[in-house]
């Protein structure tokens, strides 16, 4: 093994910033949550490709504002399953004191932070567009309302301005390199 590696394994437990029962407790709960929403959001998507597919071959207003409802919900459980997969760097920087990493890393540590920043302001304006039409669908059903074609600039733009809003996260994180482990108390000389 490499001595870098040897040196990372004999400092994890000291990089625990919580205590025993608490800490596998918190990865249980991490690793629970990641396999639950993974194939949960599978399904999700699945069963709105399906609607969306029985939908797009109806011709009224009410399929078609059931057409956008489909893909809207859709796109959400995309940026759900985008969050759960940001899970596991989110559990290690949570659960650690120090980064775990090497310093050569930094890209890493600031992407650990402002990816969930992001992706959670993404799934809050997507929520914010499913009101909004549902809003129109129901309040002003004569006015022109939301169509896949009209997404097409939507989405992207919602994606720019979650990275607009989560940018802070990645500019001000940084890593401060430590010069030297601390010493171990729990092993015997």
């Amino acid at each position: 093994m490499k001595p870098s590696l040897l040196k990372l394994i004999a400092f994890i437990p000291h990089n625990r910033s919580t205590q025993q029962p608490w800490h596998s407790i918190f990865i249980a709960g991490y690793t629970l949550l990641f396999l639950i929403a993974i194939p949960c959001n599978l399904v999700v998507i699945f069963a709105g490709y399906r609607r969306y597919k029985k939908c797009k071959n109806g011709h009224r207003q009410r399929k078609r504002s059931e057409l956008m409802r489909c893909l809207l919900i859709i796109y959400l459980a995309i940026f759900d399953i985008s969050l759960c997969l940001t899970i596991p760097s989110t559990a290690i920087h949570s659960l650690t004191v120090f980064w775990p990493f090497s310093p050569n890393t930094e890209w890493m540590c600031r992407y650990t932070n402002f990816a969930p920043a992001m992706v959670i302001y993404s799934t809050s304006m997507m929520v914010i567009i499913i009101a909004a039409d549902s809003f129109r669908n129901v309040v002003q059903p004569l006015k022109t309302q939301l169509t896949p074609k009209s997404l097409r600039y939507i989405l992207p733009s919602v994606v720019i301005t979650a990275s607009i809003f989560a940018f802070p996260i990645w500019y001000s994180t940084w890593l401060i390199v430590t010069p030297t482990l601390p010493p171990r108390t729990d092993v015997a000389d």
